[in-house]
């Protein structure tokens, strides 16, 4: 929830900085503060200031955000260690002031946990373990854990370690795949008694996992048949050139299934779609779970997945169960034909179905009689 960013009192300002907001005070000595002209003014006043001026919107925030960036750290320094409200501090850190100011500002006690989790959605890897270092602050505010782990910059093992902090005491997180997280953390073998060996172990996943993402993060993936037509020979062609194309090549990193079950079930929630179509395969169930449950997880991969008679039937079924993916018409059509979907969610789907589609499906040798069967009194009951 974003902080209600509300006018500081005259107690917060304090009574020489409140004659700047005086009815009587000059618009122009006002615009002059609002562009940095502020001889004499200690940095926290500067800052209470300017966030008060920004509050007016328009061209005042956008002079205030010129003044803002370029202060220079020390004068942040100095602002932060007097104490400034919390939603001052929220203020600051929605704009891109200096670097090391930043890692002061997410260490700061005062600091609101909402102001910290959008910080860390695009934070780079040093201040990414700042802040996941901090777990007091991760347990009272959960999405903090959830920006950090969607964050490519955020290592490997931090992940873990934050996941694994959050199942520990039973935190419930707004990760898609967050069931298969925990459960993989069982499944890896990632533990160590000697300390030096753990970190090792950690540093080196690290920069595997990080090796994969920049060999993966050109490469693309264009399914067959765009635009799902064709008679059911055809479908059954196209279905093959899309399963062969799913296949790893050569020059697809080989370490990638190599990976941990966690590393790879990460890589399936930040990879494109090319990373998705390779692990949707995975022979793990966690891992080609986590795929469908991407948040980069597209319409065009929707269909293309709901069709495929070689993926899991978890798959298959968890699509079946998403009401925002079965409004598609194509995959409706494509949940019918597959036998892996449930008998009576398919039955569902046939009173969604054109009559051209009705008829194929009456002819179909690849779904259960029982299928073929209602098509067929669906048809005669359009007549």
């Amino acid at each position: 929830m974003p902080i209600d960013q509300t006018p500081l009192t005259e107690e917060e300002l304090g009574p020489k900085l409140a004659r700047l907001f005086l009815p009587t005070t000059p618009e122009k000595i006002q615009l002059g503060f609002a562009k940095g002209i502020t001889p004499g003014v200690p940095p926290d006043s500067i800052i209470l200031g300017l966030y008060q001026l920004a509050l007016r919107g328009g061209e005042w925030r956008e002079h205030v955000r010129d003044t803002l960036i370029k202060l220079p750290d020390v004068a942040f320094f100095s602002a932060f260690n007097t104490g400034m409200p919390a939603r001052v501090l929220d203020f600051v850190g929605g704009f891109p002031i200096p670097a090391s100011a930043i890692q002061k500002l997410v260490m700061l006690p005062d600091t609101p946990g909402e102001t910290i989790a959008q910080i860390a959605k695009n934070a780079n890897e040093t201040l990414c373990v700042i802040i996941g270092d901090n777990q007091a602050r991760l347990l009272t505010h959960p999405p903090i854990i959830e920006a950090l782990y969607l964050n490519k910059h955020t290592p490997m093992s931090l992940a873990m370690r934050i996941i694994e902090l959050a199942a520990r005491h039973h935190l419930e997180l707004a990760l898609p795949a967050y069931d298969e997280m925990v459960k993989a953390l069982d499944l890896d073998e990632l533990h160590f008694d000697d300390p030096m060996d753990a970190e090792f172990a950690q540093a080196e996943l690290d920069e595997q996992f990080k090796n994969v993402q920049e060999h993966v993060a050109g490469k693309e993936w264009t399914p067959g048949d765009p635009d799902g037509e064709g008679d059911e020979d055809g479908e059954e062609k196209d279905q093959e050139d899309d399963i062969n194309k799913m296949k790893p090549t050569d020059d697809v990193p080989r370490n990638m299934g190599a990976m941990p079950i966690f590393a790879r079930i990460r890589l399936a929630q930040l990879g494109n779609r090319f990373v998705r179509s390779q692990l949707i395969r995975d022979s793990n169930k966690l891992v080609s779970m986590a795929v469908i449950k991407s948040p980069g997880m597209s319409d065009a991969e929707v269909e293309e997945y709901s069709k495929n008679r070689q993926l899991p039937e978890d798959i298959i079924r968890y699509i079946s169960h998403r009401k925002d993916w079965i409004k598609n018409y194509r995959v409706k059509i494509n949940l019918v034909n597959n036998p892996k979907t449930p008998v009576t969610t398919s039955m569902q789907l046939l009173n969604h179905l054109r009559e051209s589609d009705l008829r194929s499906l009456a002819r179909s040798k690849n779904v259960p009689q029982a299928l073929r069967s209602a098509a067929v009194q669906r048809l005669h009951s359009k007549k």
